[in-house]
């Protein structure tokens, strides 16, 4: 038997709560309204809050291997609330949920959570916690649509480099020398370099020239391909360096993500969400709710 593993994908991405935790609320209809910068408006039932909870609550053994500790109401009630924020920011945006997002998602967690635990934990965690869990993925699709929203859909195009490392500029300078002369790049390579990329003809690859030193950066963003750089000293010491080629990956989500969550922000900053007391209070400022009223 594994010991209890925190899943990681269950840190809700929007949601940083911090929470003592609310009792079940009885004899509720809404646990919170939503009015929208058009003056539309919607609401989350108390019963979908504590149809989660409930469940939760009845399934001890399936808790405990997913969690530290069950997941509070109020937590429950801010993941729904942000749910439909999400919904709204993708409207506002004039994009969809992909019609296979949702069975993606699935298989995406029933993969995660078969790499936790056995079969019988497995069915056990996803039948138990069956409700959360699709609350969390219906979470999770919406904030890949938003993120999408912001993708270009274009690569990005990288140079190809390749590197001889040598210990002093002099002997830099001799490698550059003997490549004009018409020496090969791969074989000198293999012959000086003090790099661990020597043996392979000091092949770096194809990436995002950001991911280099400064000085290394500089030298070979938007160099001709095929021309001998050099020498260029770093803290590692002096290269001579070639762009061999030029070719295209996929961009960096992660720019897609911050404007996606910077415009879900603002948009939920312009909605107007009030919480059953029961339950506590909307924290503007952190898009939550919360069991004592921000100070």
């Amino acid at each position: 038997m594994r010991s209890k593993p925190l899943v990681p994908f269950l840190t809700v991405l929007l949601l940083l709560v911090s929470s003592c935790g609310v009792s079940r609320s009885d004899n509720l209809a809404d646990a919170a309204t939503l009015v929208f910068p058009d003056g539309t408006t919607g609401s989350i039932a108390a019963d979908e809050v504590e149809s989660i909870a409930d469940q939760l609550a009845q399934n001890d053994a399936a808790v405990a291997l997913l969690f530290n500790e069950i997941p509070p109401s109020d937590v429950i009630l801010s993941t729904l609330i942000q749910i439909r924020l999400l919904d709204a920011t993708i409207a506002d945006l004039g994009t969809e949920i992909p019609a296979d997002a949702y069975d993606a998602e699935v298989e995406t967690i029933n993969e995660i959570l078969r790499g936790q635990f056995d079969d019988e934990q497995f069915e056990l965690v996803r039948t138990g916690t069956s409700e959360y869990l699709d609350m969390v993925i219906d979470q999770r699709i919406r904030q890949a649509t938003v993120t999408n929203a912001f993708l270009t859909g274009l690569g990005i195009d990288v140079p190809c480099t390749r590197h001889i490392l040598l210990a002093t500029e002099e002997e830099a300078s001799d490698a550059v020398e003997r490549l004009t002369a018409g020496e090969d790049f791969a074989d000198l390579a293999a012959e000086l370099s003090i790099g661990p990329t020597g043996p392979n003809g000091g092949d770096l690859g194809c990436s995002d020239p950001t991911g280099y030193v400064a000085e290394f950066r500089d030298a070979i963003v938007d160099a001709p391909v095929g021309e001998v750089i050099g020498p260029v000293q770093t803290q590692f010491g002096f290269h001579v360096i070639e762009v061999y080629d030029t070719d295209t990956i996929p961009e960096d989500s992660s720019l897609a993500e911050q404007e996606g969550f910077a415009y879900y922000t603002d948009f939920r900053d312009g909605v107007e969400v009030t919480v059953a007391p029961a339950y506590g209070v909307w924290d503007d400022a952190a898009g939550q709710v919360v069991v004592e009223a921000p100070r």
